[in-house]
Parts: C-alpha cells; structure tokens; sequence
C-alpha cells in the first residue's frame, strides 16, 4: 500500500484540565484541531499540529462572595515527530510526542465589578498522544480516535506545572 506524501487532518476536539492552573481551572474545552503530517519515510513523519478550544466558566471570589463569569480561550501550536505502525492492512496505529507552545486567556464579562491584572497565560507544552487512522481510499482516511496527553510549564510563572487531555 502506498505511503501518502502529505497528510492534513481536521476535526472537533474536547480538552480537559486534570489540575487547575493558577489562571485557569479544570472545566472542559471544545473546539477544532488542524493538522499537517509531511511523511519522511513508510513509517515516520513531521506534524504541525494547531488547536483553539473554547469554555464558559464561571470564577467564585473566595474573598467577596461573588461569582464572576468568564470566557476562556486555549490556543496551541505543536511540532515534533510521529511514528506510524504500517502494514497490509487498513488500519494504521500511530503515537507522536510534539512540543512548543500554549496560550490561554480569560475574558471576563463584567469588567466593571472585577479587576483582573493578568488574564494571560502562556506555557511550554508537550503532546504525547497517538490514535488510530483507517484508510477508505487512496485518498481519504478516517481518524476514530486521537488521545493526548498535554503536560505544560508555564512560563508566566516558572513553578508551575499544569496538564490536560485532548481527544
């Protein structure tokens, strides 16, 4: 079977925070994923892997009593190298560890009742993950399941360590 040159994927992912952050607590985020895969060899390629995943939150102020809501943003852009498991058949296992960078930010809706100096946070990530792909034709394949694991470092503040999961 034929190795594919270039490979772009697309699609809905679901991104949840097993710990909280110092900005950010642990609620899910929706959104979409894109991908390119230049294929080096039979069995190893390139990935250029960007996210933007969205969730409406809301923050309670320990100190005041008040509940503030929010509207979070996740954005990542990844690239490192994946190993593709191929045989004879359809089905084609891979696993990848990608690396750069994360940004989240929080927008809060009522900025005339809460100030917020920084709602800002941008971490070093890394995206250890695989799935499965299952090729239809010689153009199309059919990705059932991607799952990842995002361990990120912040840079904003270099004590902390956060990590969530992506699928």
């Amino acid at each position: 079977m034929k190795t594919t040159r270039t490979l772009v994927v697309g699609g809905f992912c679901r991104q949840a925070r097993p710990h909280e952050s110092t900005l950010f607590p642990r609620v899910p985020h929706h959104g979409v994923m894109g991908e390119v895969v230049g294929n080096v060899h039979r069995n190893w390629g390139l990935v250029t892997n960007f996210s933007g995943t969205w969730a409406n939150v809301e923050f309670f102020d320990r100190l005041s009593g008040q509940t503030f809501d929010a509207q979070l943003a996740r954005y990542t852009l990844l690239f490192g190298p994946r190993f593709n498991a191929r045989n004879s058949s359809p089905v084609i296992l891979f696993a990848d560890a990608l690396f750069v960078i994360t940004r989240s930010h929080a927008n809060f809706k009522d900025n005339a009742r809460f100030s917020c100096p920084d709602t800002n946070e941008t971490a070093f990530v890394m995206d250890l993950g695989g799935g499965i792909d299952i090729k239809l034709n010689n153009r199309f394949d059919i990705r059932p399941i991607q799952v990842d694991y995002l361990p990120g470092f912040s840079i904003t503040d270099e004590k902390t360590m956060s990590g969530s999961r992506r699928v």
